[in-house]
């Protein structure tokens, strides 16, 4: 997608799951969003362990913004449901190993912390369908855009692209 000089209330770098729930809720109340990303979904990402507290802060954030998207990510069995059954996995404990090469692990140092039930998101599919929603709610996603500059001052922010 070229983009010519156009004017955006905000311009949020990276389409990961944060910037696409930002651009979400940002969108959603009607300002005008861009979202610029070096790369293009679906692409490869690390898995985001989430937690108790992370489940209630997205059903806190779908309400306090009226987003019901954001709700999805609020648990196991709402991804499995709403995104993609192989968009997580259901995440019982955080561990903690430390590896000495080639000997035996001692047991102080290693580390299993039980927690209630949450997910371990499969990246991958939870930031494409978060960049998705977002441009649903009317962000504009620029991907595979290079930022060659940023000029900031008094009359606002203007990004210089590759292309």
């Amino acid at each position: 997608m070229k983009i010519k000089m156009q004017n955006f209330d905000i311009i949020i770098l990276g389409s990961g799951l944060d910037g696409s729930i930002l651009a979400t809720i940002l969108a959603k109340h009607n300002l005008r969003v861009l979202i610029i990303d070096k790369n293009a979904h679906p692409r490869f990402a690390i898995g985001e362990a989430m937690t108790p507290d992370t489940d209630l802060m997205m059903e806190i954030l779908s309400y306090q913004y009226s987003v019901p998207e954001i709700a999805h990510l609020s648990s196991f069995k709402n991804i499995w449901e709403n995104i993609s059954p192989s968009a997580c996995g259901l995440k019982r404990s955080f561990n903690f190993i430390y590896h000495h090469k080639g000997q035996e692990q001692k047991l102080q140092e290693i580390n299993k912390l039980g927690v209630a039930s949450s997910s371990h998101l499969f990246r991958q599919d939870v930031d494409h369908y978060m960049a998705k929603v977002a441009v649903k709610y009317g962000a504009t996603l620029l991907e595979k855009a290079k930022v060659l500059d940023l000029d900031i001052n008094s009359q606002g922010v203007k990004v210089e692209l590759e292309d």
